[in-house]
């Protein structure tokens, strides 16, 4: 098998970027206002203005280290929206063009969803603090085009996150057996040795490859062998838990991930899939066998180690005979 794409680990998510990014424009917009009112001896608006860059700081600093964004983006959504209307309040209804990119952020920074309610409440809380304060053709002005800029932005990101999704499995699915791909293999095994480090806990891999697949492809055409890993797939599927992962990492070679299982669990489970499999009526005049290699993880090996040794012995099981279930040392 190929070494690991362990780059794949460190690369930060696309939510990572967003909120650095965001949270950086922000304080750096926000400080020459600071800067402004505190020499103007606005205390009041200065000092909030100065808490904003705090918190924003503080949360860029919190991202960057820890790389986690689901309760940080909430963060920074509250500390936009709730900065927008105690500006308003504060410093009076001509601030009110902050309400759009404050608004319009949220979208980048939350599921869409997520973002329309937080922001349906913010315009709502906006129009009871401006109703009285302007004349009602501006009112009326600001709160349709900033509903307009809503909806829009709304669309966007759902659209947005329909093609996400769409790039996603590209990206982690194969495509003809729909179970992971290599990409999303790499990128499991890589996460789970980093979870190790940190909280060891007995897990073991299935390396498993298909006997003789090349006389099933010179015997009944590609297409047949290509149902017959469809197939495959889907009889070992059946079998799996919920939680437990199926990656397809090469022509006719696939590894599970068998989520919280210890080494005697994983054999006994490897046992099991390879008499399910050599029962199963996969081509219409011979049976289709898998030999399998079981490795438990040690502490301190990394994932190409791991995956290598879970190899070795998948290579014992087909010079034993194959249709085995071979153990690494």
């Amino acid at each position: 098998m190929k070494p690991i794409d362990t780059s794949i680990i460190r690369t930060r998510k696309t939510e990572e970027t967003v909120l650095l990014w965001l949270s950086a424009i922000t304080a750096l917009s926000l400080l020459p206002f600071a800067f402004f009112r505190l020499y103007k001896a606005e205390w009041a608006i200065g000092v909030f203005d100065s808490s904003i860059i705090f918190g924003m700081c503080s949360l860029w600093l919190y991202v960057y280290k820890t790389g986690k964004t689901k309760g940080a983006s909430l963060v920074i959504s509250f500390i936009m929206l709730a900065g927008m209307l105690l500006t308003i309040v504060l410093k009076g209804t001509h601030q009110i063009v902050w309400s759009y990119p404050a608004t319009v952020s949220i979208y980048y920074l939350n599921k869409y969803k997520v973002a329309a309610t937080a922001n349906f409440i913010a315009i709502v809380i906006l129009a009871l603090i401006t109703y009285s304060k302007i004349d009602m053709i501006a009112f009326t002005s600001t709160m349709v085009t900033l509903l307009a800029t809503n909806i829009f932005a709304l669309i966007f990101a759902n659209r947005t996150n329909d093609q996400r999704k769409q790039l996603l499995q590209q990206a982690t699915k194969d495509s003809l057996t729909k179970v992971g791909n290599r990409r999303a293999f790499d990128y499991e095994i890589s996460k789970l040795v980093q979870t190790q480090t940190r909280h060891p806990s007995p897990i073991s891999i299935i390396s498993i490859d298909l006997d003789h697949f090349k006389d099933i492809n010179d015997t009944y055409g590609h297409v047949k062998g290509d149902e017959v890993l469809i197939d495959f797939t889907q009889i070992l599927k059946m079998r799996l838990r919920g939680t437990d992962n199926l990656y397809r990492v090469g022509g006719e070679e696939f590894i599970i991930i068998p989520v919280h299982a210890d080494l005697e669990t994983t054999y006994t489970l490897a046992e099991q899939l390879r008499i399910l499999i050599e029962v199963s009526q996969l081509t219409p005049n011979q049976s289709v066998t898998i030999s399998i290699g079981v490795a438990e993880y040690k502490a301190g090996e990394t994932a190409n180690e791991w995956v290598n040794r879970a190899d070795k012995a998948l290579y014992q099981a087909k010079n034993s005979g194959r249709n085995r279930v071979c153990v690494a040392k």
